[in-house]
């Protein structure tokens, strides 16, 4: 055994690895509710994005408007359903905290789903550190935001694939999709999932006609359901959104336009939100636990190579580095490297790999901003801590693999 390895179990040992887990739980609630829910609780000023999204809110519910004119009324630009239900909780709690606490119900349940005990304990107080720690997670728990409504319906679709239950996993993502758009990577990355996994099921080869039946289908559904949000507003984006909002990215404006900086940029937060603290949080499943291969070396060429044809957007919103006022080289020197961590930490066959490709593909489509990294990172940390039914994440030299319906190294 080589000394870097043995550094790195000894790291992984239970008795060494919990305190530090207990305690970046600690510190990560403590500085939540110091920060973001005690000074105010729920009834905080309006706040960010609440400005564009509470006039939609209130539109979408007004009784005395038209069908037809609240549909042409709408002017954000992400579907509307968790929007709807924001101005439904308004009305019946008559303020800004009600929709706020719909928000709080959900993130509460997205944590109680992710962290709850399946393997043991360590594996549930990592992912517990791992949600923690996403700064867009605690964040986005007290004000009325859309992104962790959507992450609720995922997380519930997750589920109910690793049980069998393909139908109730798409309607999941039916729900994810209406109340996120970009949540229709999950379901194509469950479909390119099961065309690629390694262990024994439908083969699409031996049987396609039962693939398409158990797999394609239910998911192809739940993708093809933001082609009918696309045929609701006209496009890919509303007429009201490009005329009220002003600064619709370019990319979202036209269907065949990508933005390969925003790739990149995906997997720099990746690199930052997940690759960095699983060194900490979960060093025997982390990046440096792993044997250096050729598709490593791969992944990082093709990053090298994808920024130096598309460089980094210095106008990039990255969680904290915009108050750090870095000249655009060291700005792009640094998301170049968490970019290279993003993409080495997902080089191997499995489902966690396949999310977050499928995610920096399609995010392509979308303006470059950290917070898109939050839904992939939830995923990622469920994944961690699956049933004791499906293969727990391993180093790759050092322990044989179990079978299962998830696979989450």
């Amino acid at each position: 055994m080589n000394s870097s390895r043995f550094s790195v179990e000894a790291l992984a040992r239970p008795s060494r690895l919990q305190p530090v887990l207990v305690a970046m739980i600690v510190v990560g609630l403590g500085e939540f509710l110091v920060r973001f829910f005690l000074p105010s609780g729920f009834n905080r000023p309006i706040y960010g994005d609440e400005v564009l999204f509470r006039p939609a809110w209130q539109l979408l519910t007004d009784s005395s408007v038209s069908i037809a004119d609240r549909i042409d009324g709408y002017a954000l630009l992400n579907t509307p359903l968790s929007i709807y239900v924001f101005g439904v909780a308004e009305r019946i709690g008559g303020g800004l905290w009600a929709p706020r606490l719909v928000v709080a119900l959900c993130a509460a349940a997205v944590a109680m789903i992710v962290v709850r005990r399946r393997i043991d304990t360590l594996t549930s107080l990592q992912a517990a550190a791992g949600l923690l720690v996403m700064p867009h997670f605690l964040r986005s728990a007290t004000v009325a935001y859309t992104d962790l409504v959507a992450i609720l319906f995922v997380v519930l679709g997750l589920l109910a694939h690793d049980k069998g239950r393909h139908w109730p996993a798409a309607i999941w993502f039916i729900l994810a999709i209406a109340s996120r758009q970009y949540s229709v990577a999950f379901p194509v990355a469950l479909v390119l999932w099961e065309l690629w996994r390694p262990e024994p099921g439908v083969r699409f080869r031996q049987n396609p006609m039962g693939f398409v039946r158990r797999f394609a289908l239910p998911y192809g559904v739940a993708a093809a359901t933001l082609l009918g949000w696309f045929a609701v507003f006209g496009g890919l984006v509303s007429e009201a959104a490009q005329t009220k909002i002003g600064h619709v990215p370019e990319v979202q404006q036209s269907l065949f336009a990508l933005d390969p900086q925003a790739g990149l940029f995906f997997l720099s937060a990746m690199g930052l939100f997940f690759v960095l603290p699983e060194i900490v949080i979960s060093p025997a499943t982390s990046l440096v636990s792993r044997r250096w291969r050729t598709r490593h070396t791969v992944a990082v060429a093709g990053v090298i190579v994808t920024s130096a044809l598309f460089p980094f957007d210095a106008a990039s919103s990255m969680w904290g580095f915009n108050e750090l006022s870095l000249t655009t080289t060291a700005a792009s020197a640094v998301f170049l490297a968490l970019a290279i961590l993003g993409a080495a930490r997902f080089t191997e066959r499995s489902l966690s790999a396949i999310i977050v490709w499928t995610h920096a593909v399609m995010l392509m489509k979308s303006f470059p901003w950290s917070k898109y990294a939050l839904p992939v990172v939830v995923a990622l940390w469920l994944l961690h801590n699956v049933p004791i039914s499906a293969v727990r994440p391993q180093p790759e030299a050092t322990a044989p693999r179990r079978r299962g319906s998830m696979v989450a190294t």
